[in-house]
This record gives structure tokens, C-alpha cells and sequence, in this order.
């Protein structure tokens, strides 16, 4: 339903409120203390003052608070203001713990533009500035108006692109501010997006089998009425699984800390602090034991919010794909209509896809395409191969030929395959499967907890 306009005035006055005097406290806080950094390249001296950017500058703050008329339903709005909210305590709690000011001087302005100027100098001291507040929020605002008006998504990305510039032009912040200012817009955008879950909040178990019938998946809660919560969630964090979690945790970590030294030599090395903050979110996702960290979509893309984060680990990852496949076949038959592969071997002459990578997006695919994102390099859990198992059979009776894949086709897809083997294949047990599969596919990998997972599901299928 969409929200009235009482309550929309009443949410605008209240994070306007916290906008304003959270942002004032931090610059008064800032404009006391006897000595305040400022950090600036050379080359920034080099950037032209161009009076009337003022505008687009100023025309944030119409944006930022017609958005909240705009919204189509309360959840839109919620969300909206939970973004707004958590940017702004981020931001302002960087602002105290790392003031910054901007040193130099403004040239003289007239007219309208410096009556605009002279307005933001009333309210505005030359300190909260690194992450600039501005560049989150236009972020924020700009990725609500590109979700909301798809119709007009070039003038706005061209609008909000001059906005960003104009905090230089302007020269309100120096541009170390706004690279960390996209980082905080991005990371609020990744931490509540706008679909799907939090990468905060652990994917729900939605287990369907195939209809008898017609062979299309059904949610069947008396089918799984043995799967009560301490089942699931022995399944989903078994000793070993947690074990590797941590250490693949600690080896992420690792590598987002080695990544960050460089940062120290300052210039054009502060560029790696990219890669640290897209091992971190990595890290994040083996510590919580969470595929959706990556936020796969539905259609098989991720999140923006993701691929802009994680953007040098999705590199990282493409090269180790091409490496690892190099010379060999990207896709392999296992069965009539059950191939096995990689999200890279996805093409259109497959008329079905089940992708369980959860770490990368597929290219541009046509066909019926399902995806039930798992962690790499660690066992899926029992109760994900059960759902892989029956998308997998549901997919086959009704597109006849379906590509189950994950990023190489060894691993993750291998379970699923041999889970599919055991239930609907006619394997007799797990020793003939995977005899059967390494034909195919003679570079799977089956680590032991992965094939009690794979045993367990199969199980439970077979007492359907």
C-alpha cells in the first residue's frame, strides 16, 4: 500500500532531523579541536572551480526528500529510510573518529550561484569529509530513482555523475572523499537491498519436490514434516563444514589484510584497498556460512552493490576459472538430458539451467534457468541438495536436457549430479555414481563430508 502522505511528511522531519543535527554536532565537534588533517593530492590543484555546479550540488537535497512522496508502497519507503539512516550514523561516526577539513579558499561568487554558495556556508563548515556524505547519498538517492523511472535511467545516471563531480568543482571535498564515500553508499546498498534478503540474514529453507503429474516443482511441507529446525540446522553446520568455514575465513583475511599494506605507501596504492574490502566481504560470507553475501538474483546476475564490492575477487575468480578449465571441456554429458559443468559453459542451445555458483553471474542466457547459490570449497548441506536434487528432476521432466553447474563443474554441481544419480539414476549406491560421473567429468572432487551430505539427501529423497 502506498504510504500516505502524513506518514511520508512525518519519516522526511524525523531523519531530517537526525540528518541536520547529527551533521552539525560532527562539524562543530571538528571545528574545536586544536588540530584537523587535511589530506589532498597535488594534482587536485589542477581542478577547475566551476561556480555554477552549485546546482546539481544543491539538487541533492530536492531528490533526497522527494523520493520519500515517490515510493510506491511502505516496504519501498522502509527500506529507503533504513539506507538514508544507516549512511548517515556511518558517516557521521567517521566524521568524529577521522576529522578532515577542506583548506582552501572559495573564489568570490555572485548572482544566484553565489547566493547558493552563501547559503551553504551558513550551514556547512569545511569539515565532514572523508567519506563524503555527499557521494554516499548520491548513490543512495540515484539508485532509487534508477530502480523507480527505468525509462529514464540515462538522464539520471548523467545527473547524478555531475552531483558527484560537483562535491570537486565545487570545492567542497578533496577527492580522497570520494572514492570512500562510494564505498559507504555501496555497502549500505549491499548491507539492505532493495530485493531479497540482507546478506545479514541466512538464506530460509523453501524445499519443493516435483509434482507427480506434471513434473513441476510444488512446495510439500507434510513430505517434510521429519525436517524439523534441529535437523536443519545440524545439516547446515556440521562440525567439519564449520571447521573449513573458519579456515577459509582466516585465509580471506588474511589476504584482505595483505592487500591493505600497500594502501600505506599512499598514492596510487591506495587502490588496493579495494581488493581488502572485497576479500573481507568474502570472508564475511565463510564466517557466517552465508551464500547470499554474494546476492545472486534470481535472473543469475548479482546485486549491483555486490559486483561493484567484490568486483576485483570476481577477476580473481574468472582468471582461476580459465585456468583451471584451460584444455578442457566447459560442459559434459552425465546422462540423456543431465549435463554437468560451468556457469562459464552456459549457452543457448541448453534449454535448462541449474546454477549453484554462488560467487559469480552467468552470462546472458535465454533458457529456463533456476539458481540455488552454495558456497564454494565447502560441503552444501543436506538439506540443500535435496531442493538441488528435485530442481534438478524437475527441470529434466520438463525441459528435457538441463545443465546443473557451478563455477568449474567439480564440485558443488558434482554433488548435486551424484545426489541425482542416487535418487532418480538407478545408482545402487554412492561408489557406482561416482564411478558413473568421473567418465564424464574425471576432475570432480567428493571430500568426505561432502559425500555424507550427498547420502543423507539422498536418503531423505528415496523416503518421499
Amino acid at each position: 500500500m502506498k504510504p500516505t502522505l502524513k506518514t511520508s511528511l512525518l519519516k522526511l522531519a524525523l531523519v531530517g532531523i537526525l540528518f541536520y543535527a547529527s551533521y552539525t554536532l560532527s562539524n562543530y565537534y571538528a571545528a574545536s579541536l586544536a588540530y584537523v588533517p587535511e589530506i589532498a593530492f597535488a594534482w587536485e590543484r589542477g581542478i577547475p572551480f566551476w561556480e555554477w555546479t552549485i546546482l546539481p550540488y544543491w539538487s541533492l537535497n530536492l531528490m533526497y526528500a522527494a523520493a520519500f512522496f515517490l515510493c510506491r508502497n511502505s516496504r519501498e519507503q522502509n527500506r529507503y529510510v533504513a539506507r538514508l539512516v544507516s549512511a548517515q550514523i556511518i558517516a557521521t561516526t567517521c566524521f568524529m573518529l577521522f576529522p578532515l577539513h577542506f583548506g582552501w579558499p572559495k573564489p568570490p561568487t555572485d548572482g544566484l550561484w553565489g547566493v547558493m554558495f552563501d547559503s551553504l556556508v551558513a550551514f556547512d563548515l569545511p569539515y565532514n569529509q572523508s567519506p563524503s556524505l555527499h557521494i554516499t547519498l548520491s548513490i543512495i538517492v540515484g539508485s532509487f530513482y534508477w530502480t523507480r523511472f527505468p525509462k529514464i535511467r540515462l538522464p539520471i545516471l548523467l545527473w547524478q555523475s555531475l552531483i558527484a563531480l560537483s562535491v570537486l568543482t565545487t570545492y567542497q571535498h578533496h577527492f580522497i572523499d570520494v572514492p570512500t564515500g562510494a564505498l559507504l553508499g555501496w555497502l549500505v546498498l549491499w548491507a539492505v537491498p532493495q530485493h531479497g534478503a540482507s546478506p545479514f540474514k541466512r538464506r530460509s529453507l523453501s524445499v519443493a519436490q516435483p509434482d507427480s503429474q506434471t513434473g513441476r516443482l510444488k512446495t510439500s511441507e507434510a513430505n517434510f514434516a521429519k525436517t524439523d529446525e534441529a535437523s536443519f540446522c545440524e545439516a547446515k553446520t556440521s562440525p567439519a563444514t564449520r571447521s573449513r568455514e573458519i579456515k577459509i575465513t582466516m585465509l580471506y583475511l588474511a589476504g584482505a589484510v595483505l592487500s591493505a599494506l600497500p594502501s600505506f605507501l599512499g598514492g596510487v596504492w591506495l587502490w588496493m584497498l579495494w581488493v581488502s574490502v572485497s576479500l573481507s566481504v568474502v570472508a564475511f560470507a565463510y564466517l557466517t556460512g552465508n551464500a547470499a553475501v554474494f546476492q545472486k538474483q534470481a535472473d543469475g546476475s548479482l546485486s549491483a552493490a555486490a559486483t561493484i564490492l567484490l568486483l576485483p575477487y570476481l577477476a580473481g575468480v574468472r582468471l582461476n576459472m580459465a585456468y583451471w578449465l584451460r584444455g578442457k571441456a566447459k560442459t559434459a554429458q552425465v546422462r540423456d538430458g543431465v549435463w554437468i559443468g560451468s556457469v562459464s559453459g552456459i549457452s543457448d542451445d541448453l534449454p535448462a539451467v541449474l546454477d549453484v555458483c554462488a560467487e559469480y553471474p552467468h552470462p546472458r542466457y535465454r533458457g529456463a534457468y533456476r539458481t540455488l547459490p552454495l558456497l564454494d570449497m565447502v560441503a552444501p548441506s543436506e538439506n540443500d541438495l535435496v531442493q538441488a536434487a528435485l530442481l534438478l528432476e524437475a527441470l529434466r521432466r520438463q525441459h528435457g536436457k538441463v545443465l546443473t553447474c557451478c563455477a568449474l563443474g567439480y564440485g558443488r554441481s558434482a554433488a548435486v549430479v551424484l545426489t541425482w544419480l542416487l535418487v532418480y539414476g538407478g545408482c545402487r549406491d554412492l561408489a557406482q555414481a561416482t564411478a558413473e560421473l568421473k567418465q564424464t567429468r574425471p576432475q570432480m572432487v567428493l571430500p568426505p563430508e561432502t559425500a555424507k551430505a550427498v547420502e543423507a539427501a539422498a536418503g531423505r529423497l528415496k523416503n518421499f
